[in-house]
């Protein structure tokens, strides 16, 4: 870990005068003393003098310097907060011996020995300058545990005191030495913060222990190397469900291990998505990632995934010359093509774009609840509410049978999809809503969330514009091929469904006004259009662009 010279003696300073006000606590409370007490007070101040100094000389450093390299600016945060819980730790110390005056019957303190607590925090203190000075990785997983044991002390020692309380008697002392105690478990919290951020700097990346178990899970069920000190991590973002996505690898390149994605969070949506990519696996084989390993904990999860190399389609929409992105469309409409008739099952289903919108309005009202209007009157004009057109375009939406069923890929957008221009293979990530279904279930998604990409340079946006239209061109073309009479109308109202229901994930108002008032737009189009043929109706292009 990277440590500045001129803090690397203020820090050594630390977490020394920690470890006294810890000793000086423990002796204090077993056997209260007047000078003990002013020795704790004293210190305190210096500690905190001793913290603001460590942390003025890491900001004033990455503040300063431009050039900065991203594994040092991380191993700086990780002192920052290392000096921050040490500090902490001295806090809780100078609290604890302030409870001692409240103490009425001193047979209650004789009665619950904190001597095992004081143990478990001082050998957690000690591994302190080990792990951050000198790098050692096996102690840093140490000290976490340590917290897991003080939590099991606390949690013994709570219920001695709640079963005395019982008996109605010395409550206030009990009381007292169960806040005493709540300090010292305190402590146990401000050990696995220091761990977990000795660890993130090791690994490049913000982790904690539960997440490090279970990335430790999956690479020993995958059969990489597990060992803390030689791995990396780079975060690859996180999904809207909170789910963490890691690119993992290997700082020893004898051992020839690959990079793998970890990715860990709910195990229900995790779950889901495996059931997913073993669909994908076994109807369309090679679209989607290998799993190397699954493992589940409790309510959480986490999956060890192959590593895909190219870029995601937003990457070449934003980024690719005109070639790259004509030929990542090309070779992705052509996939979708073969996934599509290959995957087709002639059974009929009633289309649920409305009723998609309506699960959602709960959340998109949270965001913004100005588009929870009645309807009202303007100029002697009724103006129906937003739920209103849903109501009436529903009617119509009653009338619809997607002609077959395909597997969709179920969150299809363009950061989902990625193309190796090297190899010319599509690959789809992202799959925890895998199932079979009406395919302009993908194809609306795919529209919309080209044009809900917030790219403003006029060049760009002319690119986007043109993706949007080609792609609606190709699957109009295959709804031709295959006799789809109602694709346009089914399309309407996906991208209807999909234009609203993007708003809960857009804070800039005028952005989300924007594909309210389109969305809105499209259902009173196909509720006017109603009284047609449902077969004629054609969605009005000028709304998917920008």
């Amino acid at each position: 870990m990277y440590i500045l010279e001129s803090v690397e003696e203020n820090l050594r300073f630390l977490i020394l005068e920690v470890q006294k006000q810890l000793e000086r606590t423990k002796q204090y409370i077993l056997a209260p003393k007047l000078d003990l007490l002013d020795s704790i007070l004293a210190r305190d101040d210096y500690i905190d003098n001793l913290k603001t100094t460590i942390q003025r000389k890491c900001f004033s450093t990455v503040t300063s310097s431009s050039d900065e390299e991203p594994s040092h600016a991380t191993s700086l945060t990780a002192v920052v907060i290392v000096a921050d819980n040490l500090e902490k730790i001295a806090d809780f110390c100078e609290k604890a011996v302030r409870q001692l005056p409240y103490i009425e019957d001193h047979e209650v303190l004789e009665k619950y020995d904190f001597q095992d607590l004081f143990e478990q925090v001082i050998s957690g203190t000690s591994l302190i300058e080990n792990v951050i000075l000198n790098d050692d990785t096996k102690q840093a997983i140490t000290l976490c545990r340590v917290e897991h044991r003080i939590d099991e002390l606390y949690a013994e020692l709570f219920q001695r005191i709640l079963t005395d309380l019982s008996h109605g008697q010395a409550t206030q002392s009990l009381l007292t030495v169960l806040f005493i105690a709540r300090y010292l478990e305190r402590m146990g919290d401000s050990l696995l913060n220091i761990g977990e951020a000795a660890m993130s700097a090791f690994l490049g990346d913000r982790i904690k222990i539960g997440q490090f178990d279970a990335l430790k899970q999956t690479l020993n069920a995958a059969d990489l190397n597990p060992r803390l000190a030689d791995l990396s991590l780079e975060a690859m973002g996180e999904t809207k469900s909170g789910c963490r996505i890691d690119l993992v690898s290997s700082r020893n390149q004898d051992d020839g291990a690959t990079m793998v994605i970890f990715k860990q969070g709910r195990q229900d949506k995790l779950f889901r998505e495996k059931i997913g990519v073993d669909y994908w696996d076994a109807l369309m084989p090679g679209i989607a990632p290998t799993i190397y390993a699954h493992h589940e904990e409790g309510d959480t999860g986490a999956l060890l995934f192959e590593y895909l190399n190219g870029l995601t389609f937003e990457d070449t929409l934003l980024r690719g010359n005109r070639t790259e992105l004509e030929t990542a469309l090309g070779h992705i409409s052509a996939t979708l093509r073969t996934g599509w008739r290959k995957t087709c099952q002639k059974n009929t289903a009633p289309v649920d774009f409305v009723g998609q919108i309506r699960a959602r309005l709960s959340d998109i009202y949270a965001v913004h609840p100005e588009f929870f209007v009645q309807q009202g009157h303007m100029g002697g004009v009724l103006i129906p509410s937003f739920e209103d057109s849903l109501t009436l375009a529903e009617m119509v939406e009653n009338q619809l049978h997607s002609p077959f069923q395909v597997l969709v890929h179920g969150d299809f957008n363009i950061d989902n999809v990625i193309f190796d221009p090297k190899s010319k293979r599509v690959r789809f990530i992202d799959l925890h809503r895998a199932e079979m279904k009406d395919y302009i279930q993908d194809a609306s998604v795919f529209l919309v969330s080209n044009f809900r990409l917030q790219a403003y340079d006029p060049a760009v946006r002319q690119r986007v514009n043109q993706t949007i239209l080609c792609f609606k061109k190709f699957a109009g073309e295959f709804a031709h091929e295959v006799g789809d009479t109602t694709f346009e109308l089914r399309l309407a109202l996906g991208v209807a469904r999909s234009f609203v229901t993007s708003t809960r994930f857009v804070l800039d108002k005028s952005i989300a006004q924007d594909m309210l008032l389109r969305s809105r737009y499209l259902l009173d189009d196909i509720v006017a259009a109603s009284g047609r043929s449902l077969t004629k109706y054609r969605l009005p292009e000028e709304v998917l662009v920008d």
